[in-house]
């Protein structure tokens, strides 16, 4: 569904969730059915923040159970090559259609700093090695009979440096193999807008489908959260909208900015969709579509024909 959408041209819509911190699936999997209409495609995040979570695997094989189309978030930070095979092979083995390939957060976030990271490969490599199992190849030289058959996406950070630096690691990741991205927050669509203009300048937005992330913030505490621990800086007037909300409207207002910035997000030229980052909870990501005039979403379309 989402590579089908994406091969059409439709505007996708994607969006995080995190596996549960425990062995319950209940509230996981009620997560999952609320989505279901409303999202393309839902990420399942690996540890995010270097904090325990249930495997994304695992997590991946309960969305397919209830009708929704997994994206696999794998990270290099928790696993040599062998392992990371094992999951790219798992992942195909349970009918999963897409992995993001990332570095992942350092140990140092997370709440078990003293644990060791292995770091081997870093995300260009990842993605090559999808590329290379999906060609019908192990990293040992070793032939598969059934190659798995997985769409590769990768990661990339805007404003993480000058234009010119992000936009050369982007097309590294499309030299290796990156045939989708989704970019972390995004929240001034003017600098975006200029970051965008020198990715079609080099006619990469030809090359890969390029998602924004949206942040949808659930307070102003979730706002100084992000700055704290993940150094996504909130812009000023956002931050002072939230913190001057009247008690109970705070998602209110975080839901109203995402939509808003969605709809200016839309106009670009070489955008394939938006990637949703709800911070705080889930419960805002229905209504952020809806406001932003994004459901029901469009019928799906035909699948292209095999080659004669």
């Amino acid at each position: 569904m989402f590579a089908r959408r994406l091969a059409a041209g439709q505007f996708v819509v994607t969006g995080e969730l995190s596996p549960p911190r425990d062995a319950d699936a209940t509230t996981f999997l009620q997560r999952l059915a609320d989505l279901r209409p409303v999202l393309d495609a839902v990420n399942l995040t690996d540890n995010p923040g270097a904090a325990v979570r249930a495997s994304p695997l695992a997590a991946a094989a309960l969305a397919r159970s209830c009708g929704v189309e997994p994206i696999l978030q794998l990270t290099c930070r928790d696993r040599n090559r062998l392992a990371l095979q094992s999951e790219i092979l798992g992942a195909a083995l349970l009918g999963v259609p897409a992995i993001l390939a990332m570095t992942g957060d350092p140990i140092t976030t997370g709440d078990q700093p003293e644990a060791r990271p292995v770091f081997e490969l870093d995300s260009f490599g990842l993605i090559q090695l999808i590329v290379r199992l999906r060609r019908g190849e192990l990293a040992s030289g070793r032939r598969l009979a059934h190659p798995p058959r997985l769409l590769v996406g990768g990661a990339e950070a805007p404003f993480a440096g000058p234009i010119h630096t992000t936009v050369d690691r982007l097309e590294r990741k499309v030299e290796a193999g990156a045939e989708f991205i989704q970019t972390q927050f995004i929240w001034e669509v003017d600098r975006f807008a200029e970051w965008l203009a020198e990715v079609r300048r080099r006619g990469l937005h030809q090359r890969v489908k390029i998602l924004a992330g949206v942040g949808i913030l659930h307070s102003a505490r979730a706002a100084r959260w992000l700055g704290d621990h993940l150094g996504q800086l909130v812009p000023a007037p956002v931050l002072a909208q939230l913190s001057a909300a009247a008690s109970g409207t705070e998602l209110q207002v975080g839901i109203a900015s995402a939509a808003s910035l969605i709809s200016r997000l839309r106009e670009l030229e070489g955008l394939a969709g938006v990637h949703l980052l709800p911070v705080g909870g889930t419960t805002g990501l229905r209504p952020t579509v809806e406001r932003a005039g994004l459901l029901p979403r469009p019928p799906l379309p035909a699948p292209s024909p095999a080659p004669a």
